[in-house]
């Protein structure tokens, strides 16, 4: 049965009734539904996409039906109480049914699918930790792995973990990122850690969803309005909080230790010096303070002075690997790598200190 479908018009209809005819004047002719049977009326009125109509039943529904290879697909728009415009619902109506037409499928059902692909927080740093651990190359270390889940645990606290990432709002990221303004450190290590585990999962979904022939579950990540908003501290600020307090300046590969190393290495052999380089590069790798000779383990970069533990740190000589040698120094739970300058005076002074 079609009809001029208008509100008043979808207003008087009732499951206990069903428009059967139109008379001389126009107007619908009802007949009792007796066995209350849902019913649809459809949309004759030309603004209408082909298959709109209204379905009648325990609830008013707005649907859209195509047919589509053969087979007929017939979406529901949206209940008639949410649109309190007509032209509204028949304006979804023609996108769902551009939809079917296009994929050939009920874009509800697809919709539902997705959703069912969102992934959660707390499944994404899961999957993303177990990619560091089992990875071919560069495998994260067991301190990284640490790092990992105690990120996961503050995920848990938060009841962030079993959200969809799609749920979690840019302003509520901020707001707990100021919430740890009190370890500044501890805080952007964990929100990095989920911004990076994020896009990782982001780029997984795009190629699993180009290969599967469906719309990406995940393509957006929430975390990078922490950097939209330059909320995370740079190197230089870093520097300049930890003078501000007093606190020594952490050791660096690159920029500190290394040429530190190369600088001593190279003057080792010079007017009987070593001895004395000998001495000078074992004290550093153990951790030793400049004066009195006490040995204390040195902070990574991103350590702050309350979590370092002066009571951790360890030399392990290593066995020739493709034809280098070297060392592993171990301090605060972080193993930095010593290449074969420094491996006889370690080999030496460990001797001593270790016997």
């Amino acid at each position: 049965m079609k009809a001029d479908l208008n509100l008043a018009l979808i207003k008087r209809l009732k499951l206990g009734e069903r428009p059967v005819a139109v008379n001389a004047k126009g107007a619908l002719v009802f007949e009792a539904n007796m066995e209350n049977k849902p019913y649809i009326l459809w949309d004759s009125n030309r603004d209408a996409p082909p298959g709109f109509g209204v379905r009648v039943a325990g609830k008013k529904t707005y649907i859209i039906r195509r047919k589509v290879g053969g087979v007929s697909i017939m979406p529901t728009v949206g209940n008639v109480a949410d649109f309190l415009d007509l032209g509204l619902a028949r304006k979804k109506a023609a996108e769902l049914a551009r939809s079917m037409v296009e994929t050939g499928k009920n874009p509800n059902k697809t919709k539902r699918e997705a959703g069912a692909l969102e992934p959660t927080l707390g499944a994404v740093i899961a999957a993303y930790r177990n990619h560091l651990a089992t990875r071919v190359k560069r495998r994260a270390s067991a301190e990284t792995l640490r790092a990992v889940d105690r990120a996961a645990n503050k995920f848990k606290e938060w009841n962030w973990a079993p959200r969809n990432l799609k749920e979690l709002r840019t302003d509520e990221i901020i707001e707990q990122f100021h919430k740890g303004a009190a370890t500044p450190t501890a805080t952007e290590q964990t929100f990095r850690l989920a911004s990076t585990a994020t896009k990782w999962a982001i780029g997984k979904e795009m190629l699993d969803a180009t290969h599967e022939g469906r719309a990406p579950a995940l393509t957006a990540n929430p975390f990078t309005i922490l950097t939209l908003h330059g909320m995370y501290r740079s190197r230089a600020q870093i520097a300049r909080e930890r003078e501000e307090r007093g606190a020594r300046n952490p050791l660096s590969p690159s920029e500190t230790l290394g040429p530190f190393l190369e600088a001593a290495w190279s003057k080792r052999l010079e007017n009987d010096n070593r001895t004395g380089v000998d001495f000078l590069i074992t004290m550093l790798l153990l951790g030793c303070r400049s004066q009195g000779g006490r040995c204390e383990s040195y902070s990574t970069q991103h350590t702050e002075p309350a979590e370092r533990d002066s009571s951790t740190y360890a030399i392990q000589l290593r066995k020739p690997t493709q034809n280098v040698h070297y060392a592993q120094v171990t301090t605060m739970r972080t193993r930095h790598e010593i290449a074969d300058v420094a491996l006889d005076s370690v080999r030496i002074w460990a001797e001593v200190f270790f016997a």
